[in-house]
């Protein structure tokens, strides 16, 4: 077909810009061992470089600024996982005693199942069988998944030290693909991404922080085990909007019915849908909203078509990709309305 027999040239556009959109899509999606992680490293690099211009400016050279910047990086991530590895070593130490309870608790229920539904412990010995086969497959694709993260952490700290080593000869790379015409407009753009990403993730961490000091507060005051660890898992899964903090919910739910009874179960949910209400309708727009300036129907499609490309990992990673489409797209249309206006 002639594109040339459509006398709408805003037809031909639409068409051309459908055509880019679905085979970068596709391109996303095949090569997204490549591109999660490299799109990660440019956020993690971006939030970093103000660090970096700071030890440059003290009279260090780009070389140790930018290792500086990965010990720096290194020592934040050993803590984390020194304050989480404390309280996954004290669940460890409780897991006899938590075996015992859990053995009682699964008694229990399969004599309720027994009474109420007749099913005979035959059946349930069949399913439990069948349900501990897939928390064995599932047991394979976690280590699978921490080996996954492991190799892609690696890559990340050499993606983040090229990145910020690198970050003129990457710019002047990004610059020859532009027109002269439209290189004076990059500038803006780049300033606009340095100002917006890097307060995306300060604003996200400081929502987590207050997440986790709510969390820890009231599960200590009711009296919850291993609120801290709760308080944790509800922070760090608070990264995936409006899913995290449900999965974290139940995986504490679970915890809680484990290590304490029933009714404490339903006091972690509704801790946790309170938090989640307070977190949706006053942190997150005061800290993150105003910040990153999405509004809640394109975050929550970020968040869609980030499963659907990337996976879990793309539901974090496409809030910011959108922002920095949101300010290439407004940027680009006011330098085009300029341009037709003059």
């Amino acid at each position: 077909m002639n594109l040339k027999s459509y006398k709408s040239p805003g037809l031909i556009r639409t068409i051309l810009i459908l055509h880019a959109f679905v085979l970068i899509v596709f391109l996303a999606y095949a090569g997204r061992f490549l591109f999660i992680p490299l799109f990660f490293s440019f956020l993690v690099a971006v939030s970093l470089h103000p660090v970096c211009r700071w030890l440059e400016e003290h009279r260090l050279n780009r070389l140790i600024a930018s290792i500086l910047c990965i010990f720096i990086l290194l020592f934040v991530g050993v803590m984390i996982s020194y304050l989480l590895g404390s309280q996954f070593q004290r669940f460890a130490a409780d897991l006899p005693s938590l075996n015992n309870k859990f053995d009682q608790l699964l008694q229990k229920l399969q004599q309720w199942a027994k009474e109420h539904y007749n099913i005979d412990e035959s059946m349930q010995t069949n399913y439990v069988a069948s349900l501990f086969d897939g928390l064995i497959k599932s047991s394979k694709v976690f280590l699978n998944g921490i080996f996954y993260v492991i190799i892609n952490g690696t890559l990340c700290l050499f993606f983040i030290f090229y990145m910020l080593f690198y970050r003129s000869s990457v710019k002047a790379f990004v610059l020859s693909f532009y027109s002269r015409a439209f290189q004076n407009n990059i500038p803006e753009i780049l300033q606009a991404i340095h100002s917006t990403i890097p307060n995306y993730i300060k604003g996200l961490l400081t929502e987590i922080l207050i997440l986790i000091l709510l969390s820890t507060v009231t599960l200590l005051i009711l009296g919850i085990k291993y609120a801290i660890l709760m308080a944790f898992f509800a922070g760090l899964l608070n990264i995936i909007p409006y899913i995290g903090i449900y999965v974290a919910a139940l995986l504490n739910m679970l915890i809680t019915i484990v290590t304490g009874h029933e009714g404490q179960s339903l006091e972690v949910l509704l801790v946790f849908v309170i938090i989640h209400i307070i977190d949706a309708n006053l942190i997150t727009p005061l800290i993150v909203g105003r910040r990153i300036k999405l509004n809640p129907l394109a975050t929550l499609i970020a968040v869609i078509a980030g499963k659907l490309v990337w996976g879990i990992p793309g539901m974090f990673l496409f809030i910011p990709l959108a922002a920095i489409l949101k300010i290439i797209l407004e940027k680009s249309l006011h330098r085009e309305s300029n341009t037709e206006l003059s």
